[in-house]
């Protein structure tokens, strides 16, 4: 939600990601690893490539209606949690979106190692998960099932 657009390079390809944002404050990334540089997907680049003329040419990718900074507790209570509801699915903090990604991009048939590049993790352990993933894999990936 806190994208600028500076941390976009079209011609590389990349996105970096060298802050955060909390509560209205911009803030550091707490780990090194969290300070990275992500591919651009084919996909990522048409959606940013669309948001740039939504956007109106700003700085930030995702303005809110006056140009600024989307707060992102008023958009939880008026957009996030009603959409949620009108698709009938359990209702979820925006954070969980990540772990759709990720779950998406493996089943889809990712590199592990890129995708948890591309989240900020240091590993591809990602705790006490015991999730399988089914889906078409690209050829010569190694696919483990805990």
């Amino acid at each position: 939600m806190a994208l600028d657009g500076e941390c976009i390079d079209f011609a590389r390809g990349k996105i970096a990601v060298r802050e955060g944002w909390r509560k209205g404050q911009r803030t550091n990334l707490n780990m090194a690893a969290a300070k990275r540089e992500v591919d651009i997907l084919p996909a990522v680049r048409r959606a940013l490539e669309r948001q740039r003329l939504i956007a109106g040419g700003g700085n930030l990718v995702f303005p809110n209606n006056q140009g600024g900074r989307i707060n992102v507790a008023n958009l939880r209570r008026r957009v996030w949690y009603d959409g949620l509801a009108d698709a009938q699915l359990k209702r979820r903090d925006l954070y969980n979106t990540r772990h759709t990604f990720a779950t998406h991009a493996l089943a889809s048939g990712e590199d592990p190692g890129c995708v948890a590049k591309m989240l900020g993790n240091t590993s591809l352990r990602t705790g006490n998960s015991s999730r399988s993933i089914n889906g078409p894999q690209k050829p010569g990936l190694v696919t483990v099932n805990r």
